[in-house]
């Protein structure tokens, strides 16, 4: 039999106006996506603790409160570091006790001196009122101040409360008191949260509230849900009193964007502008676009004769400059007619009828038509894709992503 002859290798030449597309013979080989986790788990741990300790307090409608309530919160982390159950404490219970719960009237002597109330102040500094280390809530070095950021940095979300962990000693109960010029700014839901109902605007300033976490000796010692922090200390056995610094909002920052040629520097007042946060559409008023510290946001301009213009930004504010204005540079549409000349690898010549198997395309899926002379009008700096198949005896060919310049 006659041996079989050599398939000679196709090679297509290359430029700006001339495109090289190599194909290789047939029978050629070749290489071929309180706030960590952790808090997220002991403020739940917290709530059902909270959840069975309430079961007889009066305040079980705030309870449903908290329930419906979907804001971030701080926790204030179980820890027994520093704190012991030596011989003025009861022994500790794994449990919390039910807020009002009976305790055992007949025990030894109710009236506490002053060195048991300062160990039960000491219990509750240490277990009830100790926050995880969070950069949303900053601790005091006296441990007798918390300040409550407006987001949480680690998602950006709003922080709307705080939570802290209401286990009483054995034989104790737990109770949460403020004063009533408070009302306006905060709630107290249950006996291990404080809700955030408003924050200060920016410019008047962060908001200091007090708050009281008292263990009682009976329930007849616990004052009633609402009294006063002065009533509340009264029969406390030991207590905590502290403040809780609200920071204000976020000043109203807005953006406006100035879209301009990118060589001229001339201002285009009708390109089509759209802003988005995250899914949702952020219209303007006057031109101007309300944002938020901290936000992500895509913004997406196009002009006939200009290239698509798309960026996605972070947006840090500045209260010094609340109204801030983003210049957005297009670029000028540039065609370039593109030929391909499709030929042999080894011998250079080109090969009949193979530019009628070339096929260029915008991206992946848009297939350009060739102008009535072969060539291609092509728009510098976007991405194409070109492909040679279905010639005899050759292999076929591609090429991804390749961008005229």
């Amino acid at each position: 039999m006659k041996k079989k002859e050599l398939f000679n290798r196709l090679t297509a030449v290359s430029m700006a106006a001339m495109m090289t597309v190599t194909m290789l013979p047939a029978n050629a080989f070749a290489s071929e996506i309180d706030f960590t986790d952790d808090g997220q788990e002991v403020t739940a741990e917290v709530e059902a603790e909270d959840a069975s300790s309430q079961e007889a307090d009066t305040a079980s409608t705030d309870e449903t409160e908290v329930a419906d309530e979907a804001a971030d919160e701080i926790s204030i982390a179980e820890d027994n570091e520093g704190v012991s159950a030596g011989e003025d404490y009861e022994e500790f219970s794994d449990e919390p006790e039910a807020a009002g719960a009976e305790t055992d009237d007949t025990a030894d002597d109710t009236t506490l001196s002053d060195e048991q109330k300062a160990l039960n102040a000491a219990y509750i500094e240490n277990k009830a009122a100790k926050y995880f280390n969070n950069p949303a809530a900053t601790k005091s070095e006296d441990g007798f101040t918390y300040t409550v950021a407006l987001k949480n940095p680690t998602n950006n979300s709003s922080v709307n409360a705080v939570a802290f962990n209401n286990t009483p000693i054995s034989g104790y109960t737990f109770g949460v008191y403020t004063d009533t010029k408070y009302n306006s700014w905060i709630k107290l839901v249950g006996t291990s949260r404080v809700r955030i109902l408003e924050r200060p605007a920016y410019a008047d300033g962060a908001k200091t509230v007090k708050i009281l976490l008292a263990l009682y000796k009976t329930s007849g010692d616990k004052p009633a849900s609402g009294s006063d922090i002065a009533t509340a200390k009264k029969t406390a056995a030991g207590y905590l009193e502290f403040n809780l610094v609200i920071q204000p909002n976020d000043p109203a920052y807005t953006m406006a964007f100035k879209v301009q040629d990118s060589k001229t520097k001339e201002e285009i007042t009708d390109a089509t502008i759209t802003f988005e946060k995250g899914y949702s559409t952020v219209n303007p008023t006057d031109n101007l676009y309300k944002v938020e510290n901290g936000s992500s946001y895509t913004v997406t301009v196009k002009k006939t004769g200009y290239n698509d213009y798309k960026e996605e930004f972070t947006f840090t504010g500045d209260p010094k400059n609340i109204n801030s204005t983003k210049v957005i540079n297009m670029k000028p549409v540039v065609e370039r007619t593109v030929s391909f000349k499709i030929v042999d690898e080894n011998t250079g010549e080109e090969i009949p009828g193979a530019a009628e198997k070339l096929q260029v395309k915008e991206g992946y899926s848009t297939t350009l038509k060739a102008e009535n002379d072969g060539t291609y009008k092509l728009t510098e700096d976007k991405k194409y894709n070109y492909s040679v198949s279905g010639i005899k005896n050759y292999k076929n060919v591609s090429s991804t992503d390749f961008t005229v310049t």
